[in-house]
């Protein structure tokens, strides 16, 4: 389990990561087949919520000094989850 105190920084920290997440793409056709999407927010909201968890990740490892269990990855992940419906808005609103 995360601990209080690092879950609420890292609460804090998940909407400063959102505008630092956009990606440039496109629906271009050999984009889609290379990397295997039909729509590009379904693209950029899994690029946007991997590049959140491992950025979770590495805080983590700068606070702890020491990789995270199973169980605190599948806490971090909750955060994450429990954001699902501001991050899809935010990822739609940064997206360029």
């Amino acid at each position: 389990m995360l601990e209080p105190k690092f879950r609420e920084h890292v609460e804090k920290e998940i909407d400063k990561l959102l505008p630092m997440i956009t990606i440039a793409g496109s629906d271009r056709e050999e984009d889609k087949k290379m990397w295997n999407y039909e729509h590009f927010f379904d693209f950029s909201y899994g690029f946007g919520v991997g590049m959140m968890l491992g950025a979770i990740m590495i805080m983590f490892e700068t606070y702890y000094k020491r990789d995270a269990s199973i169980d605190e990855k599948r806490d971090a992940i909750e955060l994450i989850k429990n954001r699902a419906k501001k991050i899809k808005k935010d990822i739609k609103k940064y997206q360029r």
